[in-house]
């Protein structure tokens, strides 16, 4: 069965979002833990105890590269669904390459466990 995370590549990308992520939409939201793992006895009450970090970006995309173009798309679409946020776009049309530049600075944004509560709700001690 194919999810809604299948289809934003999530897991493919790891290094982009320094870990591995995790994700429960009905406890997390459309924001993924971020951590080494996470304890399957996670409770509501342990994920009101999460914080919500913060990872900025900046690039520069040529839409004429099919690459740029689906990385691009990809962090559109997750600023869709309320993970990302796009703080700031400034579009250029390059005659030559008859195709759209694109700067583009975005946050990402990932629920951690505070240090003092990492091992419990990673499940290191359980």
């Amino acid at each position: 069965m194919t999810t809604l995370w299948d289809h934003f590549k999530v897991g493919k990308d790891k290094e982009q979002h320094g870990g591995e992520l995790f994700f429960n939409e009905r406890l997390f939201g459309p924001v993924p833990y971020r951590g080494t793992k996470l304890s399957p006895a996670i409770t509501q009450d342990d994920v009101d105890l999460l914080e919500t970090r913060p990872s900025g970006k900046v690039k520069k995309f040529d839409l004429s590269d099919p690459a740029q173009l689906e990385e691009y798309e990809l962090i559109i679409h997750r600023a869709c669904i309320g993970w990302y946020k796009v703080l700031f776009r400034e579009r250029q049309f390059d005659p030559e390459k008859k195709d759209w530049l694109v700067l583009c600075e975005w946050c990402q944004l990932y629920q951690e466990a505070p240090p003092h509560l990492r091992d419990a709700l990673e499940g290191v001690h359980g």
